[in-house]
């Protein structure tokens, strides 16, 4: 067979294998790539259960629209969680969520029987970061605007939140309370009703907290849920753990927050806690006014 004739024998290809630094390069550059886009992941999550959170407050305030409707009063805050005489705000407004029977829940139902479960809407970020939940201890992840900024009384056992006034109380019994009238919230779409519960820790549990279900308490101490938006004279040794690490990560530091008008909005720390702003003080008291002479003890 002639030369031109033969064919030539096909090369064998090769592969170059990777040098171990080029395989470690690469590691990095994966590495380096997962932890950017990490935090935008985390933040689209929080994004998705801030918007859940939205949805839920959003049917508390149509809940809470009709309960007044109905009643012509705001549903009044239990005084001792787990008594027959006066259930909490919460599982007065499960029936207009299809959680109770609407005649069970008036505005003064004293004596009769209520469900002792928690059938409310549940904040996503905060089971999601180890919120407990439990109505007969008084752990929610919604907190009322029972008697305003910083959970102060008037000299008649009035307050000027929406949770109503004591006419009588005793450690059996729980204490009575005096609806909040319809006519008496000045502003509605300025005037807090329901919002992201307060946090404190559990006692001896360094991996899960309460809620505070009296929004205006701040828990034990507003100073807790100042953050970083304001120091001075509110500063302190906070317990440990600290509750604003939930703070931080819930919500990305925000509060979700239902006006008495039914509108929602997401609100940085000192859109609710600064105390130095009338504006602020305002929209907690139901005459729409910033008694700044309650609130003296802050400055």
């Amino acid at each position: 067979m002639s030369d031109g004739n033969r064919r030539s024998a096909p090369r064998r290809s090769s592969i170059a294998a990777f040098t171990l630094i080029e395989l470690l390069v690469v590691i990095t550059i994966i590495a380096t790539l997962a932890a950017l886009l990490l935090p935008t992941l985390n933040r689209a999550q929080e994004a998705g259960r801030t918007a859940a959170c939205k949805s839920n407050l959003h049917q508390y305030g149509l809940a809470l629209h009709m309960y007044v409707e109905d009643f012509k009063v705001y549903p009044a805050h239990s005084g001792v969680f787990g008594t027959n005489d006066n259930p909490p705000w919460e599982l007065r407004l499960q029936a207009y969520m299809g959680g109770l029977k609407r005649e069970t829940v008036g505005p003064l139902a004293f004596g009769n029987q209520f469900p002792q479960a928690y059938g409310g809407l549940l904040c996503p970020s905060y089971v999601h970061l180890g919120g407990t939940v439990s109505v007969s201890g008084g752990m929610f992840c919604y907190g009322y605007n029972v008697m305003g900024y910083g959970d102060v009384f008037l000299s008649d056992n009035s307050s000027l939140g929406l949770g109503g006034d004591v006419i009588d109380g005793n450690a059996t019994s729980g204490t009575l309370i005096r609806p909040v009238p319809e006519s008496t919230v000045a502003q509605p779409s300025d005037t807090i009703a329901i919002g992201d519960a307060p946090i404190a820790p559990l006692s001896g549990i360094a991996s899960s907290f309460t809620g505070v279900d009296d929004l205006g308490s701040g828990g034990n101490s507003l100073a807790f849920w100042y953050g970083p938006d304001l120091e001075g004279p509110l500063k302190q040794v906070t317990p440990a753990p600290d509750p604003r690490q939930w703070i931080r990560k819930r919500h990305e530091e925000r509060w979700n927050v239902v006006f008495c008008d039914g509108h929602v909005e997401n609100l940085r720390n000192a859109q609710l806690w600064n105390y130095r702003s009338d504006e602020v003080l305002k929209r907690w008291f139901r005459d729409h006014q910033p008694h700044r002479d309650m609130v003296q003890f802050l400055q």
